[in-house]
């Protein structure tokens, strides 16, 4: 197995801290209208955990795709993609059928935290960064 790139580790963290902030707030919003309980919050850790776990994958899939040839690459992340999908559904589905433990609400809100956080990664710069977003540090 390869090593772990430490950009994908990097970018996995700024995901996950970016993402638990917003978690927080989500949580937040649900005590002030009066709707929050023990469900939510599983709920938003399943979702935050599921959340990260897949930007993780993601960028696992991208590092090892580097180097190899066009229709490999389009191979290997398209199996990824559907991979990746299919595990989000089935905690969704999961998580809807336990009702009593994972509000679902929560949790499916928790899956766009990433995309939101990804959003506004170049507004961030990290120490130990470069000027240049283009170079590889690792």
């Amino acid at each position: 197995m390869k090593k772990i790139d430490r950009i994908v580790l990097r970018e996995t963290l700024f995901v996950a801290a970016g993402s638990a902030l917003l978690s927080i707030l989500m949580n937040a919003v649900f005590l002030v209208i009066g709707k929050w309980d023990l469900t939510v919050l599983f709920g938003t850790l399943l979702g935050y955990a599921a959340s990260v776990l897949n930007f993780f994958l993601m960028g696992i899939t991208v590092q090892n795709s580097v180097g190899k040839e066009e229709k490999t690459i389009k191979t290997t992340v398209r199996f990824s993609m559907v991979f990746r999908e299919l595990l989000m559904l089935g905690i969704a589905v999961a998580a809807y059928f336990l009702k009593g433990v994972f509000n679902i609400i929560p949790l499916l809100i928790a899956y766009f935290f990433p995309r939101i956080v990804v959003m506004f990664r170049p507004k961030f710069k990290l120490k130990g960064e470069d000027n240049d977003p283009g170079e590889n540090n690792g």
